[in-house]
């Protein structure tokens, strides 16, 4: 059950229920120029299936779900720059998943507000923002349906990694997911579980030398 607070925020965002985009240009200078983000470096970027573009695709997706922000959000960038490439509209999508391991009222309460700050941000920024309740694996399918390409950011947790997998699956066009939660990303760091912090932290000054 929703607590009157969830509820409240709930309602603020059922304008973005509705699927819906506008074809325009981002200004991707401006766009960085605010929020200090640098061009997408390729050790960023993973393919999580090999089907290919939708050449009738209608608008680029990019479905949020670890990197709820703009700034600082490595996956937006790609997404924008993928979208002006091809003269497309961008679709930012987003899905109120019914269940998160450990989740609870609290958590949903705190998430829904910073979704409510994100959609204004968007809505100053021009970009078409839609908002959906469902599984994860489920939303991004629909959504995709009429894109020329779909982008989600990088997720962590068995759980996250698990639904990045389904929806892999389950998507008719290219998915590629963007890291941009770390500085640097962590497959490039290692490729193992490291036994201890000194072995890791040698291979990320490491890293950090070759930047």
């Amino acid at each position: 059950m929703y607590n009157r607070q969830v509820l409240y925020i709930i309602l603020k965002l059922q304008k973005y229920l509705n699927f819906h985009y506008t074809i325009f240009k981002i200004d991707l200078f401006k766009l960085k120029f605010y929020y200090m983000i640098e061009i997408v470096e390729k050790e960023r970027i993973r393919n999580l299936n090999n089907k290919p573009e939708n050449k009738n695709g209608k608008y680029v997706l990019y479905f949020i779900q670890a990197s709820q922000r703009i700034e600082y959000n490595h996956a937006l960038i790609y997404a924008i720059e993928k979208a002006n490439q091809n003269n497309l509209p961008l679709l930012v999508g987003f899905s109120i998943m019914p269940y998160f391991p450990n989740a609870n009222i609290r958590h949903y309460n705190f998430m829904l507000e910073g979704i409510d700050e994100l959609s204004k941000k968007f809505d100053k920024l021009n970009i078409n923002f839609v908002v959906k309740f469902g599984k994860y694996e489920d939303v991004i399918v629909e959504l995709s349906k009429e894109a020329f390409l779909t982008v989600t950011d990088y997720g962590y947790l068995r759980f996250q990694r698990e639904i990045r997998r389904k929806a892999a699956e389950k998507i008719q066009n290219k998915l590629i997911e963007i890291e941009s939660d770390v500085v640097l990303p962590v497959s490039d760091v290692s490729n193992k579980a490291e036994p201890y912090a000194m072995t890791i932290r040698t291979k990320i000054i490491k890293n950090w030398i070759n930047i």
